[in-house]
């Protein structure tokens, strides 16, 4: 009787072996296999080498200052989330639970309401209308000039949204329950009457992406393999599915962010501010040792701006512009009230907008001395 048991056991431990390594080779190893073709991006339309020098290019004049103009207090709760409309004359902005649609003239306020009560993880503007996705969970689509819903989406539980540039387009990462596992998928959906395009279904690990000014062409960050924590990068063609690994790095990308050009793509990490060559894969000696939380890449992609929150030095994080080209801090200022928690550049690049863990939006400009 014992070794019936004990047989049955053996079998129970061979079916979980079965079962563990199917998951491990769908998860990790069946993604990284041959991939489909990547014609999304033009590398014989790109210069393999950007020009990377060792003094700044100083395209703000010499000696930026990054200069404080508005405060505004919106809620007790810290604003996580924060988008700008297309021409910048709405700047949108978002707790867990809770938005609101500000007049950039005179910081007039309105809430929407429905979305109250609801888990918000982000916000996306239509870069050519006033249509703004919330996300978290599902997508609805609001008309911030008339406040009204104009489509609840419940495609599984989103985790990022984009529009194309051209805004005929809106793609989103979301994770759908299936019966033994959960599969993550891109979305692509047409923005004339909210319909869906496509489904891509690689990679399994993908964890967030943005978007490049070539057409159905995106960065995705992905987990690394083997890895619960470390991420690398790949080009995603959301046409053929097929995909260009970026050098592997073991690192805790927060955030990626591409240039305007395509050339360039930053990865923002607590290890550092990474710069990458677009075509060729490999980081840039240009990377910047800085702690960079988040950013965005600013005036035609040759600055980018950041934001630092782990900073050790007894400030509570600092604002800093960062010229592309030489990976040089040409600017920076440091906060010692609350915690920033979001960046947006104004539509004009004449102002920039940051969010606080007290519930404070702040508004900004970059004066040449």
């Amino acid at each position: 009787m014992k070794y019936r048991y004990l047989w049955l056991a053996v079998i129970v431990f061979g079916v979980i072996l079965i079962v563990a390594g199917y998951r491990f080779y769908m998860y990790l190893i069946q993604p990284y296999g041959e991939s489909p073709p990547l014609n999304c991006f033009p590398v014989d339309r790109l210069d393999a080498t950007p020009v990377i020098t060792t003094t700044p290019t100083h395209v703000l004049g010499s000696n930026p200052q990054i200069e404080e103009i508005q405060t505004i207090r919106v809620s007790s709760e810290p604003i996580l989330y924060l988008a700008y409309n297309h021409d910048g004359s709405q700047l949108a902005a978002a707790t867990n639970g809770q938005v609101w649609i500000f007049d950039s003239d005179d910081a007039e306020r309105t809430e929407l309401k429905e979305v109250s009560r609801t888990l918000v993880r982000g916000l996306a503007f239509n870069p050519v209308n006033d249509e703004l996705a919330v996300f978290g969970g599902h997508i609805t689509i609001w008309d911030t000039q008339n406040y009204r819903r104009i489509k609840q989406i419940d495609e599984g539980f989103v985790e990022s949204v984009a529009y194309t540039d051209d805004g005929t387009q809106l793609i989103f990462l979301t994770i759908i329950r299936q019966d033994t596992q959960d599969e993550r998928q891109l979305q692509i959906w047409s923005t004339k009457n909210y319909s869906k395009d496509a489904t891509i279904k690689y990679p399994h690990l993908v964890d967030s992406f943005a978007m490049t000014p070539f057409e159905n062409c995106a960065v995705v960050k992905q987990r690394m393999l083997g890895s619960s924590g470390a991420y690398d990068m790949a080009l995603l063609d959301l046409t053929t599915g097929g995909w260009k690994l970026f050098n592997q790095q073991n690192e805790s990308i927060h955030q990626v962010d591409v240039s305007p050009d395509g050339k360039t793509i930053a990865s923002f990490s607590r290890t550092g501010l990474s710069l990458w060559n677009t075509v060729s894969g490999e980081r840039l000696q240009a990377s910047v040792d800085s702690n960079s939380y988040m950013g965005m890449f600013y005036k035609q992609g040759r600055l980018l701006i950041v934001l630092d929150i782990y900073r050790d030095d007894g400030h509570k994080g600092s604002i800093a512009l960062i010229d592309v080209a030489s990976g040089q801090k040409i600017a920076e200022i440091m906060r010692n009230q609350a915690d920033l928690t979001n960046i947006v550049i104004h539509p004009n690049q004449e102002y920039f907008a940051t969010s606080t863990n007290d519930g404070q939006v702040i508004i900004w400009n970059i004066r040449q001395q």
